[in-house]
């Protein structure tokens, strides 16, 4: 994701005479001074979980024991990422020349959407949720650190970028208004559940923090939250030799209205379960509610309605290409999400330019919601005015008992 320019410029062998080699050179700058509207979409959906059972999980089937049996054997004794973001942006770019006295200048709007979703687990806590507790009878189940993050908020962004023709670099800024649709935050820093070796009580003690905005459900139109933030990139490319790109996005805040919910408390709950004298006359609460319906009723009666302000996830993206060839090049990048719950991503990879307007590419990742993986991606130039950027992280998750991972990267860039 770059704010700066992102259209790939047709491959030209540059020829020995000096003159035709000035040309070129300004006619490079002058691709970079076109305006540019640019629509992007990423999805990202990975775990320490493989695909067999993230499919199942998610859009449903049958989750057997022999596949249960199987993601246990894959996880990291904590903390267990399972994640899904979806990020979609509109933005126009116009290079105006001149702005307030400075040379080069341009000016750039967006209109983004953003879904954070990601969840945070123990090895004891996936056997819970898929075995029930009645392997941990005489025993306590360790819950530490189990968290969860849910988030979907819009922006709308205005900012300036400035080219340096000499030395080959743009620069810019991007403010945005951060509109906060839903979110919720869950943590226990220190939690664990035991239950008793004759099944008579479960005992749950810990710390527990929860927050939440004033409405979660399907309408996503609401607006709960306002806010800020700020977008920073810099990057420099030597035609046909090298390019760099430094982004920094989303550093900002989302301030919720006083309908939002708070609750932090140490807990010791002991149940010992539901006294029923008639089998065929069961008491009213087994039909009415759920686990999740009673945590929620608890949580409302304990906790208290406010203002509250949550930090939006920051994005960082490095990377650098190299060309070794003229046809051949190789490229590195390290990617983060400061305040979730992603693992640094680091990619390498290689792309054939098959000719000015094919661009074909291979690549090794490693982090963010899942382990090794493998994607491909593909540029291509349909005229003058579109290029079609698309690409996968995660081509090895059709082996799903193997590999985790589903989601890709899809952009196209017009130009006039």
């Amino acid at each position: 994701m770059s704010y700066g320019t992102l259209q790939l410029n047709a491959q030209i062998t540059e020829p020995k005479d000096t003159v035709v080699n000035l040309d070129s050179e300004k006619h490079m700058h002058q691709k970079h001074k076109e305006n540019h509207l640019k629509f992007r979409f990423d999805y990202d959906l990975g775990s320490v979980l493989n695909n067999a059972f993230l499919r199942k999980f998610l859009y449903g089937g049958t989750i057997d024991q022999k596949l249960i049996d199987e993601n246990y054997d894959r996880l990291q004794h904590g903390p267990n990422h399972i994640g899904n973001t979806m990020d979609f942006a509109i933005q126009y770019r116009r290079f105006t020349g001149e702005f307030l006295g400075m040379h080069n200048v341009g000016f750039s709007t967006a209109i983004e959407w953003h879904l954070h979703h990601d969840f945070d687990f123990t090895d004891d806590g996936y056997s819970l949720i898929m075995n029930g507790n009645k392997s941990f009878a005489g025993k306590t189940a360790d819950l530490s650190n189990t968290k969860y993050n849910f988030l979907q908020y819009s922006q709308i962004k205005l900012g300036l970028f400035k080219e340096n023709e000499e030395k080959h670099s743009e620069y810019g800024f991007q403010l945005a208004l951060n509109i906060g649709n839903q979110f919720e935050e869950f943590a226990a820093p220190h939690a664990q559940l035991y239950t008793d070796s004759l099944g008579e009580f479960v005992e749950l003690e810990g710390e527990f923090e929860y927050l939440e905005s004033g409405y979660i459900g399907k309408n996503s139109g609401l607006i709960q939250g306002i806010g800020a933030g700020l977008d920073l990139f810099y990057e420099i490319e030597k035609e046909h030799k090298y390019k760099f790109v430094f982004e920094v996005a989303n550093i900002g805040f989302i301030y919720w209205n006083d309908n939002s919910l708070e609750y932090e408390a140490e807990e010791h709950y002991v149940f010992e379960g539901i006294v029923i004298d008639n089998l065929f006359d069961m008491p009213e609460q087994l039909y009415s509610t759920t686990v999740n319906d009673s945590l929620h009723d608890y949580i409302i009666a304990n906790g208290h309605r406010g203002s509250h302000a949550t930090l939006t996830p920051i994005e960082l993206d490095i990377w650098y290409e190299h060309y070794l060839t003229e046809k051949i090049s190789a490229k590195a990048r390290f990617r983060h999400k400061i305040f979730g719950l992603y693992s640094p991503y680091y990619q390498l990879g290689g792309t054939y330019h098959i000719s000015d307007k094919y661009h074909i590419g291979v690549d090794a990742n490693y982090g963010g919601y899942s382990k090794l993986n493998f994607g491909v991606s593909l540029c291509m130039e349909i005229n003058d005015n579109f290029v079609v950027d698309i690409r996968t992280r995660y081509l090895m998750g059709f082996l799903g008992h193997k590999f985790s991972g589903i989601g890709g990267f899809a952009q196209i860039n017009y130009k006039f």
